[in-house]
């Protein structure tokens, strides 16, 4: 395995740590006004991929995360969403994974 701590660090810093950082300080608000919060977590993190681990992690992660804060926003009148595996863009990373 090629990934180090600090590309895993890094991996759920970008998408996880950074949604909910948002998310925490956006609460007060949302609960407020009965706002909604909606996340979008890409494929593989439902099926995993070998050559893709650390983004299936960080989307695993970000689904989990999704549900309990739904369960939690309740209380709040906070309705809190995942959108799960929307599609792929195709890019260069694409094209790279899928040869």
């Amino acid at each position: 395995m090629e990934l180090n701590d600090g590309d895993w660090h890094e991996g759920f810093a970008l998408k996880l740590f950074g949604a909910l950082r948002l998310i925490r300080t956006l609460w007060p608000f949302l609960k407020d006004c009965g706002g909604s919060v909606i996340n979008i977590s890409g494929y593989f993190g439902k099926s995993p991929a070998p050559n893709i681990i650390l983004g299936g992690a960080v989307n695993a992660a970000l689904e989990n995360a999704s549900k309990a804060l739904a369960q939690m926003g309740l209380a709040d009148d906070v309705n809190v969403n995942n959108v799960v595996r929307p599609g792929m863009t195709m890019t260069d990373r694409q094209r790279e994974l899928l040869v």
